[in-house]
């Protein structure tokens, strides 16, 4: 979006120059001399960039570096969270500054606003995200979210008790049964115990 104001500069060059672009260069700025075709590309690219966000910094993160196990179900819940309640800035200022930022929203507003929205919902990630990562993979998230009760000042922010233990059954140890539910409901004192005063800058 910083670069908008750019391109119409851009394509006056390439219109001014010889090389084989120059026709398409012509429609381009033909179509972005357009207000109301400008107007839409503006919205559509804003809640695009918003609507992909999310999902991006979740990728950056779990490509990273150290356990990632523990991180994996709070990212993936970041995402579901946004769809169900979206945070939209750019397509917010856009809309201000294309319809008016004045209260009650004006028409225009309302439009263009609905128009980005449309632009994500249903959107290709958002469609896959619900029907495979929160729906087919479902059992292998429940994985992930029993992991977190692993670190220790994770399990203290999460308030870890006897009914949040019941999320370990998704764990093969305990459906092979290695290991007993009563057990760890029996050793959960002693684990909270040791979990107390640690310090969570480290965790």
């Amino acid at each position: 979006m910083k670069v908008w104001g750019d391109i119409l500069k851009i394509l006056d060059q390439l219109k001014a120059s010889s090389i084989n672009e120059a026709g398409s260069a012509v429609e381009a700025h033909q179509m972005l001399s357009d207000f109301h075709t400008v107007s839409k590309l503006k919205v559509e690219l804003a809640a695009l960039v918003d609507g992909a966000q999310p999902f991006l910094k979740a990728c950056y993160t779990l490509e990273g570096d150290g356990p990632l196990a523990f991180s994996v179900y709070d990212e993936i819940k970041q995402c579901e969270n946004f769809i169900v309640s979206p945070h939209l800035p750019n397509l917010l200022a856009v809309c201000g500054d294309l319809g008016g930022n004045n209260m009650p929203r004006t028409q225009e507003y309302l439009r263009l606003y609905q128009l980005g929205e449309d632009c994500l919902r249903p959107g290709p990630w958002f469609d896959y995200f619900t029907s495979t990562i929160m729906g087919k993979l479902r059992s292998q998230l429940d994985l992930f979210k029993a992991a977190r009760y692993l670190v220790p000042c994770r399990a203290v922010e999460l308030g870890l008790n006897a009914t949040l233990l019941e999320e370990f059954r998704v764990l093969k140890v305990v459906q092979r049964g290695k290991v007993s539910m009563n057990s760890l409901v029996q050793e959960l004192p002693q684990y909270l115990t040791a979990c107390d005063g640690i310090n969570f800058s480290i965790c």
